[in-house]
């Protein structure tokens, strides 16, 4: 894997992240979240969700003191960078980190 500018499927947030430097991950999420509101008119999107989904981004939003708005912004940068890495042939998965910075997988998520 190699290293690179910023960007989304860009190897070196993958590579920084295997490493167990989440910060990197982190900068690039909100570096895309900033992104997301900057001043141009985005596009609008209305959802039918049911009350369960519903629940689960209010309690995401409130959890971290964000609005339901921005929880499910954050919700769509996740699925376009998920989306992006299985398209390069990369699995989604849940890791734990060790007592060594290392990451073990925990599961892989099949279905997106």
């Amino acid at each position: 894997m190699g290293g690179g500018e910023l960007g989304v499927g860009n190897r070196r947030i993958i590579d920084s992240f295997e490493n167990g430097d989440t910060v990197v991950l982190y900068s690039y999420l909100y570096l895309y979240l900033y992104w997301l509101h900057a001043e141009v008119k985005m596009p609008r999107l209305t959802l039918d969700i049911s009350k369960d989904i519903y629940n689960s981004v209010s309690d995401f939003a409130r959890n971290r003191d964000i609005s339901e708005d921005e929880a499910m912004k954050r919700a769509f940068v996740l699925l376009h960078i998920a989306d992006k890495e299985i398209a390069e042939g990369e699995s989604l998965g849940i890791v734990r980190e060790d007592e060594s910075n290392g990451l073990q997988a925990i599961t892989r998520i099949e279905g997106l």
